[in-house]
């Protein structure tokens, strides 16, 4: 396998990953997520957060391996770059120890999403590739504007 494929199976496996963590905590009931990845001991570690009434709180299962971070926070990045779409918004947050990338969804645009299936869903939604249109609900094309009523000819 060249560079170039080992580089998109890592993207592809990057991207699995942070649907199937989104997924998990959107249907537990949270909205807003975070992805820490910290910068200090051994080596970049990856960590996924869920927000709640009570605060951010830290789920299981750290990732470790140094590409698979790297491709975890370069695809994080890539959504934070687009700040916002119908049902998400992302931002980043730096610190010397540590680089944070928080992603909100809008609550009431995944209620009917929530269950097996989301996994997949938000896939679609987060990565879409070049071929996918790059319009959504808030792009949409304007109506055309009444003609203005002509004068009879004199």
């Amino acid at each position: 396998m060249n560079s170039t494929n080992a580089a998109d199976v890592m993207v592809d496996e990057a991207r699995l990953v942070i649907c199937h963590r989104f997924a998990e905590m959107l249907n537990a009931g949270s909205s807003s997520l975070r992805v820490r990845i910290n910068l200090v001991g051994g080596g970049p570690e990856a960590w996924f957060y869920s927000h709640d009434d009570h605060g951010w709180h830290k789920s299981d299962g750290t990732i470790t391996d140094p590409p698979l971070v790297q491709a975890i926070e370069e695809a994080l990045n890539m959504l934070a770059s687009q700040q916002h779409s119908n049902g998400w918004s992302a931002w980043k947050h730096k610190n010397p120890d540590y680089r944070d990338i928080d992603v909100h969804f809008h609550r009431d645009t995944f209620s009917h999403r929530l269950g097996d299936q989301l996994e997949f869903e938000l896939a679609g939604l987060l990565f879409r590739d070049r071929h996918d249109s790059r319009k959504d609900e808030r792009h949409a094309i304007r109506p055309p504007r009444p003609a203005a009523p002509r004068s009879p000819p004199s």
